[in-house]
């Protein structure tokens, strides 16, 4: 029994050291994530490891509509595709914060003919 036991303590320290050194070679971390592939669905929790941001981020996004999900069994479900998408930069050269509901207050639609100049007498009633 004890000539197994030595063979385990070897094979953890082996483990051990060649997942030290894949750890620290970026090409071989690279590699290894294109050989695991992505996975097909995250969860609020994985995603926000995937991407170095917090869990609270992740849910604010998908509570913007930034990062289309599904809640099943009181879980958010994101795909892979959505998760790619939201974390592709925007394509149209602007960077914007401005969320769907700008632009949705009196206060707001002032502040835009304001900025554009347009009398009130020209704005629909």
């Amino acid at each position: 029994m004890r000539d197994i036991e030595c063979v385990d303590d070897r094979s953890e320290d082996l483990v051990g050291a060649v997942l030290d050194a894949l750890a620290q070679s970026p090409l071989a971390t690279a590699r290894l994530r294109e050989l695991l592939g992505t996975p097909h669905a995250y969860t609020v929790e994985s995603l926000a490891r995937a991407v170095g941001l917090s869990p609270k981020a992740v849910r604010n996004a998908i509570g913007r509509g930034d990062l289309d999900a599904v809640k099943r069994g009181g879980r958010w479900i994101i795909s892979s595709s959505a998760a790619q998408r939201w974390s592709e930069p925007d394509r149209s050269g602007r960077f914007s914060r401005r969320s769907a509901h700008a632009g949705a207050t009196p206060l707001a639609d002032a502040v835009a003919r304001f900025e554009r100049q347009v009398p009130s007498s020209e704005v629909e009633q």
